[in-house]
């Protein structure tokens, strides 16, 4: 091969190994001489060139402890760059090669570089990375085949240290054909930090549909202590258990920040689609949606025991729909804080969004959110939960079923969410339903609802039912003599061990003192009193005035007023002017 070949060769990019270049480019030992005509690239290169390239041949036969030759293209090895094939991996769908060794190898080669996978189906039962800056990434047609029934199979981190910066890119990660794990993580990343997947499939869609939904995998991606992890466009499908699992470690001092995004779809999972498994921290679901698992995003702290999951985001893009249990369900005391951004829950087989219970200080957050066609309750809370515009329409499908079911906790709804078409299939269909805890009612939008657009059944002066707008409340049920609540400035004083129930409001309250004339507002929601506006130094909030003083305060059940002397009184909000004295 003469000089203008090889320069037409590099001019248009086609590369071969250093050994197969060097052996056509440089002639062999001859015992003749020569002939005059003998154009071998050995005469034709200038000496320093032929003495360069006779150097860079020395870079490619590197000695590995892997199978096959160890030959990569010049480009490759200059920007070290590394490749499975060069290593032994042998393309086999069948499994009946294992590449397990060949592939592991390659990853400890390429440690802190790029490793290739090329288009072909390679099996393994167990690869691990733990070299900080690998980046694995395969080319279209890229497939991993797991050929272990209970083991990991992409392990990332040894769980001793913390990995940083590993990505994986554009590769499917599957089993072989056959068959159905019984244990271990597609992909397991322990005590990471800076992980990212970039369009990787845990999981074959087409497949599962050919198998007709059959999953294969046991869990799919595992993230056990991490701190900043990039999920862009990952789709993960065909678990038996959980599709996506992801935890803190150290009581939730080692889980924070993580992003879905990309449009990566979870699909057909027999447990829980995503399960927040306990201390994780700032984790956004910004697009793509969980479908076809028994529970689609699920709160718990199984894993990280005592550690709440802090901060989780649902957004506008990202949907959790057609799952044959609940949508979004938060066991007891496992939220921090939850924010529902315009997501989706819809078409589940019982509620939409189910809340337990959760710590004091614990606030869900829905704004514009949208809970559409599910089995039971469209939102069902215990929590301390605020609900902001949005939709909540022909819920209870199946089951009792309201729009907005409030349960227990408190609750502040408000923004005009739209309420309409919620079913009485066994009972439920109300717009919204009251059956416990306190609530601020603001406006909301109600309509052809199959039972009505509003349900309280809980007991006069345990509920805070109203609306700021609404006109004053009237004492009932035997007012005390002493007390007079109307929407004048007129009152009687509070006498000692009065007691009054009124009709419940919500918003705000405004009290006067008859002897000093003082007034104050209060606002009240939430299980807290805040004292906005006072003129004069009669009022306090508290639920142990000082003598000469006026308390008001939440006391776990209701909100009240009392004066030094003890005397209290349950009241409504909205518009409800008192007057009192000591």
């Amino acid at each position: 091969m003469n000089a203008k070949v090889l320069w037409a060769l590099g001019a248009i990019g086609i590369m071969l190994p250093v050994s197969a270049l060097l052996a056509q480019s440089l002639p062999a030992q001859r015992s003749g001489t020569p002939a005059n005509n003998d154009n071998a690239v050995a005469e034709a290169i200038p000496p320093q060139i032929r003495t360069a390239l006779t150097n860079l041949g020395r870079l490619a036969p590197w000695s590995n402890t892997g199978r096959g030759a160890a030959q990569l293209t010049l480009e490759a090895k200059l920007q070290q760059r590394f490749n499975i094939l060069d290593y032994g991996a042998v393309s086999d769908p069948s499994c009946t090669v294992d590449s397990t060794l060949a592939v592991q190898n390659a990853v400890n080669a390429a440690a802190g570089a790029k490793l290739e996978v090329p288009r072909g189906s390679f099996c393994i039962s167990t690869v691990t990375v733990t070299a900080n800056g690998t980046d694995i990434e395969g080319a279209p047609g890229a497939r991993l085949l797991l050929t272990s029934a209970v083991g990991n199979g992409l392990v990332i981190g040894d769980g001793a240290r913390i990995t940083t910066n590993v990505n994986l890119r554009n590769f499917t990660i599957w089993t072989k054909p056959g068959l159905t794990k019984t244990g271990g993580h597609a992909i397991y990343a322990q005590r990471v930090r800076n992980l990212g997947l970039w369009s990787v499939n845990v999981g074959s869609k087409a497949e599962l549909t050919a198998d007709r939904g059959k999953p294969r995998l046991y869990n799919g991606l595992v993230v056990q202590g991490f701190d900043n992890v990039g999920l862009h466009g990952t789709n993960i499908s065909g678990a038996v258990n959980d599709c996506f699992q992801l935890t803190g470690m150290d009581a939730g001092a080692f889980g924070s920040e993580m992003t879905w995004d990309g449009g990566g779809q979870i699909v057909q999972c027999g447990h829980f689609g995503v399960h927040l498994a306990g201390g994780t921290g700032g984790v956004k679901f910004m697009s793509g949606g969980v479908s076809l698992a028994s529970f689609g995003v699920w709160f718990s702290t199984d894993l990280d025991r005592g550690a709440i999951n802090r901060e989780t985001y649902l957004g506008a893009e990202f949907s959790v729909d057609s799952n044959s249990n609940k949508g979004v369900f938060a066991d007891a005391n496992t939220l921090g804080f939850l924010f529902c951004e315009g997501c989706w829950s819809a078409s589940n087989g019982s509620a939409g969004f189910d809340l337990r219970t959760q710590s004091p200080g614990s606030l869900a957050r829905f704004v514009g959110a949208h809970s559409y066609n599910n089995g039971g309750d469209g939102l069902v809370s215990l929590a301390h939960t605020k609900v902001t515009g949005g939709s909540f329409i022909e819920n209870g499908r199946t089951a009792p079923g309201n729009g907005i079911n409030i349960a227990g906790g408190s609750a502040v709804i408000d923004g005009s969410p739209f309420l309409a078409r919620n079913k009485a299939s066994r009972g439920g269909g109300y717009g919204i339903a009251v059956h416990g805890g306190h609530v601020i009612l603001g406006s909301y939008d109600a309509s052809a609802n199959a039972s009505g657009p509003l349900f309280t059944g809980v007991p006069l002066g345990r509920s805070t039912m109203g609306s700021p707008e609404a006109p004053a409340f009237h004492a009932t049920n035997g007012a005390a003599s002493g007390w007079s609540v109307d929407a004048s400035e007129a009152g009687t004083p509070l006498a000692h061990g009065a007691s009054l129930a009124i009709a419940p409001g919500s918003g705000k309250i405004l009290l006067s003192e008859d002897r000093t004339g003082s007034t104050a507002e209060f606002l009240l929601g939430g299980g807290q009193v805040a004292l906005v506006g006072q003129a004069g130094s009669t009022f306090v909030a508290s639920d142990t005035p000082p003598r000469g003083k006026i308390g008001v305060f939440w006391n776990g059940v209701s909100y009240s007023v009392g004066n030094n002397s003890g005397a209290r009184v349950t009241l409504g909000f909205a518009g409800v002017r008192v007057r009192a004295s000591n």
